[in-house]
C-alpha cells in the first residue's frame, strides 16, 4: 500500500510531466526496410526522466491514451531502457567491465482524482540490466 508521500510523489508527476527531450538522440536501425534507410536518429521523450550526468537512471511515464488503447508509450520505454542499458553497458568505463548499469522505470496506466485523492488504477515498475537483455 502507497503511503500519503508516494501518493504526493505520483501526484507531483502527473501534474508537472513534461514530456521532456532527453539530452541526446538514440541511433536506430530497421533491418526491415531498403538497405539505405535502415539507419536514423530517434530523439526520446520521457515524462519524468531522471539523469545523472546526462544519462538516464529513472524514467517514468503515463499512459497518453486511455486504459483500452495499446500502451505506444509503454513500448517506447522499453526500447529507450533497452538502448541506454545497451549503451552504458559497451561504451561506459564505469560500467563495460561488469555490465552492471541498472535503469529503473515506473509506467502508470492511468491516474484518477476522486475527492481530491490520487487513485493509481495500473502502476508497474521495471528494471532494465543486462541479465534482462541477454
Amino acid at each position: 500500500m502507497c503511503s500519503f508521500a508516494c501518493l504526493r510523489c505520483l501526484q507531483f508527476i502527473v501534474d508537472c510531466r513534461s514530456n521532456q527531450s532527453w539530452p541526446f538522440s538514440l541511433i536506430t536501425k530497421c533491418e526491415t526496410i531498403r538497405q539505405e534507410e535502415q539507419l536514423g536518429k530517434f530523439l526520446p521523450r520521457s515524462d519524468f526522466p531522471v539523469l545523472k550526468s546526462n544519462l538516464p537512471r529513472l524514467l517514468v511515464e503515463v499512459n497518453s491514451g486511455t486504459k483500452r488503447d495499446c500502451p505506444e508509450d509503454l513500448v517506447q520505454m522499453f526500447l529507450s531502457g533497452a538502448a541506454i542499458v545497451r549503451f552504458a553497458n559497451k561504451f561506459l568505463d564505469r560500467f563495460k567491465a561488469d555490465k552492471n548499469f541498472v535503469l529503473f522505470a515506473i509506467y502508470i496506466l492511468y491516474i484518477t482524482k476522486l475527492a481530491g485523492c490520487v487513485v493509481v488504477g495500473f502502476l508497474q515498475e521495471y528494471r532494465f540490466s543486462v541479465g534482462h537483455l541477454g
